[in-house]
């Protein structure tokens, strides 16, 4: 269920939730178009064209390069994967004897 508003007309909905869940409160932000994913896939598509490399790869490279980062540590046993999509390692070190 999303609710969204200002908040002054959020105030009556939120007290008609049921108290025993837990809710998340985030600034609403426009989603992008189809039209506008569509031309970014478009654009992406003729980029690995010219380069001689997959959409995926260039996708990968455009998030690699432009999107934000951080660094956080993993516990060797994680199956990162199944948690973040596009990753890179970076390193590797103990904590304790742990790697």
């Amino acid at each position: 269920m999303s609710i969204i508003g200002k908040p002054l007309e959020l105030i009556s909905r939120i007290t008609k939730l049921d108290l025993d869940k837990k809710y998340e409160v985030k600034e609403y932000r426009e989603k992008r178009s189809l039209q506008a994913n569509d031309y970014y896939w478009c654009l992406v598509t003729e980029i690995g064209n010219a380069l001689n490399k997959s959409k995926e790869e260039i996708h990968r490279q455009m998030l690699k390069d432009y999107s934000q980062q951080s660094v956080i540590s993993v516990s060797e046993e994680v199956d990162i994967k199944g948690f973040i999509p596009y990753y890179e390692e970076v390193g590797s070190g103990y904590v304790g004897n742990k790697r």
